[in-house]
């Protein structure tokens, strides 16, 4: 991370362990009050991003994790949740393995106005 400024290292560091921008902002100690935007605008950068996807390989060799031992994993406690008459669990399992593999996706449909200000937008 030659590049970064220390804020920006700790903001990846602090990133890599739950994915969360705002929280990881304030960690790596931006404001609070900005975090959210600061986040946002971190996010954005390439030399970020870079450093994110390098750090996310490191601990995926680390750990060795892959796709496909995520994608046993969750097969494996679905079966088991099952014989342990478990359904909500199998559930959960389910969801899981469908997130990973990029089949469930929330779709949002807006029809209407946004208010900005004192002014409608029609965006309908």
């Amino acid at each position: 991370m030659p590049d970064l400024s220390p804020k920006q290292k700790a903001f990846v560091r602090e990133y890599l362990i739950d994915g969360n921008g705002t929280q990881a902002a304030i960690r790596a100690g931006y404001s609070k009050k900005t975090a959210q935007e600061q986040s946002s605008r971190l996010l954005s950068k390439v030399i970020v991003k870079e450093a994110l996807e390098a750090g996310q390989e490191r601990q995926q060799k680390r750990h060795d994790i892959t796709i496909d031992s995520l994608t046993a994993d969750y097969i494996m406690d679905r079966q088991q949740a099952r014989a342990l008459d478990m359904p909500s669990v199998a559930v959960t399992a389910t969801s899981a393995l469908a997130k990973l593999h990029g089949l469930d996706v929330t779709k949002v449909e807006h029809t209407g106005n946004i208010i900005i200000g004192d002014k409608d937008a029609d965006c309908g």
